[in-house]
């Protein structure tokens, strides 16, 4: 069987994501993958086929001048390139990402979703951010709308019932795969680069771009009282976004306390900062979909501290690889991290429950659940 994937852009956990999965299906299946010029290449299998024909896109709506730039503008008409699809004749098309404007235009006026079976990931359906994010992603689900899709994967049940609510979708459309751990980033795993000062702190790690909805404010209130509990802590918060809102409160807590990346983490510092946490801190305060960034930890081995909100629940069992406590309560947040660093028996107990957990959510098991959606979509044309 001939399967497809396309990602129209080069950079962030949507490229790694299919990536990965492109990789482990071509362990069973023929696989070929339509990429951004400027994906870096040696991620991928020697067993997929790789076609490099968009050109690079900025996808950043907060850098508004780049994003509505001429060449931005160029390299979103370089979608049309999406015609090749015709010259590869899969048996299945998968959509691993947001199918961005304008390439639902070209599909549809190729005909498309009537040629060929499709598949999409709706890795999310509405996150709390800010005006752009709110309504880029009101016209991606018109966009959505455009292609007749065979089947839709979803990661949580929650994202499933939610879809089917809204009317979206139809029941034998939806299909739940669970994410996957997100194993990318091991390839640069060198403990040896983690050295005896930085062993002098307990570090934990707040990891991902940096929106209100994730809650970085109650990890910095927390960890006023992490501090009070007489623990040598780092916290250490690492990705792009604004961080002017908390800047003060992280002055009111000690900025000593903190150690703060704020900017476009590179694949090899992303290992580094997962070698050497002790444990993920996801404050969010809602969210749908499922956190790339929780599957990021699995694939170290590390806790995960999270809220009640959406399907983290689905994946962290609270008090066995993880803790689970109400969002937007600084005070339990301190609780169950202090909890963990007072007790190397409970983190090493929770480590191997981690491990446990990735190992259900292989990238191998991933595939095989795929591929049985592929094959039952693929049909005679």
């Amino acid at each position: 069987m001939k399967i497809l994937y396309v990602i129209p852009y080069d950079w962030g956990g949507m490229a790694h994501y299919t990536i990965e999965l492109a990789n482990a299906v071509a362990e069973y299946e023929d696989v070929a993958v339509l990429v951004s010029n400027g994906i870096n290449t040696d991620y991928f299998s020697n067993r997929v086929k790789i076609y490099p024909i968009f050109n690079k896109l900025c996808s950043d709506i907060d850098n508004f001048k780049d994003f509505i730039s001429i060449k931005n503008f160029r390299s979103l008409l370089s979608y049309k390139n999406i015609k090749i699809i015709d010259d590869l004749n899969p048996d299945v098309i998968h959509f691993t990402t947001p199918i961005s404007f304008p390439l639902p235009i070209f599909l549809k006026l190729s005909r498309y979703d009537k040629k060929y079976p499709i598949v999409y990931t709706n890795h999310y359906i509405h996150q709390d951010s800010n005006f752009w994010i709110e309504h880029l992603g009101a016209f991606q689900f018109f966009l959505d709308q455009l292609i007749k899709f065979k089947k839709i994967v979803v990661h949580t049940s929650r994202d499933r019932d939610l879809l089917l609510k809204k009317g979206y979708f139809s029941p034998k459309q939806l299909v739940i795969i669970p994410h996957g751990i997100n194993s990318i980033f091991t390839r640069f795993q060198n403990v040896n680069k983690i050295t005896k000062l930085e062993r002098e702190f307990r570090y934990i790690l707040f990891f991902g771009y940096i929106r209100e909805y994730k809650g970085l404010r109650y990890l910095i209130e927390a960890a006023s009282q992490i501090k009070q509990q007489g623990f040598n802590v780092k916290v250490i918060i690492a990705g792009e976004g604004d961080m002017s809102s908390y800047i003060h409160l992280i002055d009111e807590v000690g900025d000593s306390l903190f150690e703060i990346h704020n900017h476009y983490i590179s694949d090899s510092d992303v290992n580094d900062l997962f070698l050497k946490s002790e444990m993920l801190i996801l404050p969010y305060s809602q969210m749908t979909g499922q956190s790339g960034v929780l599957n990021v930890a699995l694939a170290y081995g590390k806790p995960i501290v999270t809220t009640n909100v959406w399907g983290f629940d689905e994946i962290i069992k609270d008090g066995i690889n993880g803790f689970i406590v109400p969002p937007k309560n600084p005070d339990a947040l301190a609780n169950v991290i202090c909890k963990l660093l007072s007790s190397d028996d409970l983190l090493k107990k929770m480590n191997s429950n981690v491990i446990e957990t990735a190992s259900d959510l292989s990238l191998d098991k991933i595939a095989k659940k795929h591929i049985e959606v592929y094959k039952d979509v693929d049909s005679p044309r």
